[in-house]
């Protein structure tokens, strides 16, 4: 949960704790908002309050409805244990073009990875780079629950001695981006980078 002043600025943050609730200290009375955010990919539910000089205010926050969409990528051909870290592009109702915006883009890096997204019928893209063809699947998530897909991506580009490279990134530690470092490499490994 992140808490704002009246000028937007963040002045505290509060992780969940074993109670479902979040608790935090502020500056002193005023009005603040506050957001919690289900994952780190959005999906926040706001509110506002007026703290007292004297004490404390309490505010409930209704999260909003989620599904889980679980993502497992594998090379077609390769070893079955062995996954592949991939792109997952969750686009808007069933067949939607390839062009058709992103609702969500998201970086499966584990051999299973789950993500909270609104229920809804979606297109799902996964993809690595240029390297991968796309695997695409349409995907009905309901309230709750957990829909698994799995893809299988045929590596038609041979790349045998050559190295995936980029050597120009920008992120929380460059002057012009506030992306944190981790989702930078999450989305280059997702890319097939092999040498950042």
């Amino acid at each position: 949960m992140i808490a704002r002043g009246e000028d937007d600025r963040p002045v505290a943050l509060s992780l969940l704790d074993e109670s479902w609730g979040y608790a935090c200290s502020l500056p002193g009375p005023g009005r603040y908002s506050f957001d919690v955010r289900v994952d780190r990919h959005g999906h926040s539910s706001s509110g506002a309050t007026d703290v007292p000089t004297e004490g404390l205010a309490e505010l409930t926050l209704v999260a909003p409805a989620i599904a889980i969409l679980e993502v497992a990528c594998t090379e077609l051909g390769g070893a079955p244990e062995v996954f592949l870290p991939c792109r997952v592009s969750v686009q808007a109702g069933h067949d939607a073009a390839q062009n058709a915006g992103v609702g969500h883009e998201l970086y499966a890096t584990e051999a299973t990875q789950r993500f909270a997204v609104p229920p809804g019928s979606y297109t799902v893209t996964l993809s690595r780079g240029f390297e991968y063809e796309l695997v695409r699947q349409n995907v009905d998530l309901t309230e709750g629950e957990v829909q698994r897909v799995e893809g299988q991506l045929l590596r038609s580009v041979d790349t045998a001695g050559w190295v995936a490279t980029v050597v120009h990134v920008h992120s929380e530690f460059s002057i012009d981006s506030a992306l944190p470092i981790d989702e930078r490499l999450r989305a280059l490994a997702a890319s097939g980078m092999e040498f950042v």
